[in-house]
């Protein structure tokens, strides 16, 4: 195999950006041959037209030289990092941006929130809350780059929360049954990659020894469970990048909905059992029953047997009634505190006329 065969998808992934940019160059060319002759309005339209099939060529004309190629870049790109070993440090680093972004997307949900509540409270006392002296206060001492630093963050959250999805529409296929993102591959590779750790593993090593290794497996499993579990946290995997996701769309079914995520469920408790048999094992039977265990929990998540998981019974929440029972305990406070500014608003109307 010579080296233009053994290196072709390389090429032609670096054909991509040479013929962009090739076209790019003759198009600009093409235009300033133009913009000199005519009148500063005819240079605005120019300018217009060049942006606007710039935008043509990336929505269109880049897919279509990957389609003409015959490239799959998610699959192309998972293949190379497989074979040079960075796969899984790849996923790493994927479930950290997958965090981060659930993080956002309660701090969208919190900032609502808290708009809804100020416009409440100043539509019975106009302008009651107002920032602005509060933030030039802050601006002339010592806090403004602290404020700074805080509004960069919130923005960057907030942005991070809207251009998420289509972040993740880049780096994972799309399910046809969902419709959202397919990050199925995640958790079935970082399984297989613990079954591997776990075939090496060796018993007769240090107790530190040992324990660092199992350390690593567990991190794995870990990672692995983040994509299977029904519970949410706020440093945690997304709700539609979840392992359940298929089987429940499109369904309409309450009792069937209720089988799928009790299985589920059964199915998170099954590793997490796992989990914990790995963090004593200590001789040859117990290895290989955790093989063996680890080895039918791949096949089922593989070939999504479900049927073959007993049912756990779990009361799933979604990300708004987390943040109702968070806020709960404060109801009567905030309820006491609408009272209070009914009340005002309702003497100030009675003394005021």
């Amino acid at each position: 195999m010579n080296f233009t065969e053994k290196n072709k998808k390389i090429i032609l992934y670096l054909l991509i950006p040479v013929i962009s940019i090739l076209l790019f160059y003759f198009l600009i060319k093409s235009l300033i041959l133009f913009i000199p002759l005519i009148i500063p309005l005819y240079q605005l339209a120019t300018i217009f037209v060049f942006s606007l099939l710039t935008t043509a060529y990336i929505i269109f004309g880049i897919p279509l030289l990957i389609k003409k190629f015959d490239l799959q870049p998610r699959n192309d790109l998972l293949e190379f990092l497989s074979s040079v070993g960075l796969k899984i440090r790849y996923y790493n680093m994927v479930i950290i941006i997958l965090k981060l972004w659930n993080v956002s997307a309660y701090v969208v949900i919190i900032s609502i929130f808290i708009q809804v509540l100020i416009g409440i409270i100043n539509l019975f006392i106009p302008n009651i809350i107002d920032f602005s002296g509060y933030q030039a206060l802050l601006l002339k001492s010592n806090l403004d780059y602290f404020v700074f630093l805080i509004n960069f963050i919130y923005l960057l959250l907030i942005s991070f929360a809207f251009f998420g999805i289509a972040f993740f529409s880049l780096i994972f296929p799309n399910n046809k049954i969902s419709g959202l993102p397919d990050a199925s591959d995640m958790p079935i590779s970082f399984i297989r990659k613990a079954i591997d750790k776990i075939d090496s593993f060796d018993l007769t090593s240090t107790w530190d020894g040992k324990q660092q290794i199992k350390i690593q497996i567990i991190n794995l499993l870990n990672n692995s469970l983040e994509f299977i579990t029904l519970k949410d946290k706020l440093l945690g995997i997304p709700q539609g990048l979840r392992y359940y996701q298929p089987f429940i769309a499109g369904l309409k079914n309450k009792s069937l909905k209720k089988d799928i995520s009790y299985r589920i469920n059964g199915l998170s408790e099954k590793l997490n059992k796992i989990v914990i048999q790995l963090n004593y094992m200590n001789t040859i039977e117990e290895k290989e029953k955790i093989l063996e265990d680890l080895t039918n929990f791949l096949n089922i998540i593989e070939n999504r047997k479900l049927q073959e998981i007993e049912k756990v019974e779990y009361k799933k929440e979604g990300n708004i009634e987390i943040i109702i029972r968070k806020i709960e305990p404060y109801k009567n406070l905030i309820v006491i505190i609408v009272i209070i500014f009914v009340s005002i608003k309702y003497l100030m109307g009675v003394f005021l006329n």
